[in-house]
């Protein structure tokens, strides 16, 4: 349900809706006061990658599947899980520590902390239940293991993307 209801909220924005667009940066408000097609087409694939979301979910909770499709759920469940928590995590500490070193702290910001990343650290804490208990039975298997460690591995780099990219360009 999670996924859902984070699926239904970018379709409704990607087909040009605005309730909620004022918690978000300016910047993506003045992409989407302007239009951006590349905003639009950023909201369309995060909505796809969304459904993805629902379809391994689903498939996490339905339990025993072929070798191969164990791995491959057990690596998208752990990927999925993993970024959505570092990226809660990192975004809600970014806040945290603004508010105990005294900064001012921005309305952007704000939403942030307080409304989308704790609802990406629980997306992420669904995923990785959801994994848990899908591969309970094969906690020993070298294949839930490989998944499991590869989904780690990926979900942290794919939260420390947007900063690795942004530290180049700003290089």
């Amino acid at each position: 349900m999670w996924a859902v209801v984070f699926a239904i909220r970018g379709a409704y924005w990607a087909t040009g809706g605005t309730v909620g667009l004022g918690t978000l940066s300016q910047g993506i408000r003045n992409a989407a006061a302007a239009g951006d097609p590349t905003l639009y087409a950023a909201l369309w694939i995060t909505v796809v990658l969304e459904v993805a979301g629902v379809v391994v979910a689903l498939a996490l909770a339905r339990g025993a599947q072929p070798q191969l499709t164990r791995v491959a759920l057990t690596l998208a469940g752990t990927g999925a899980g993993t970024m959505l928590v570092a990226h809660g995590a990192l975004f809600v500490g970014f806040g945290l520590v603004a508010v105990l070193n005294g900064q001012p702290v921005s309305s952007e910001l704000r939403w942030y902390a307080l409304l989308w990343e704790p609802w990406f650290l629980l997306g992420g804490a669904l995923f990785l239940l959801a994994v848990r208990s899908f591969a309970e039975g094969g906690l020993r298997d070298p294949g839930i293991t490989l998944g499991r460690t590869a989904g780690v591995l990926g979900g942290l780099a794919t939260a420390a993307a947007p900063f690795v990219v942004s530290a180049l360009a700003g290089s």
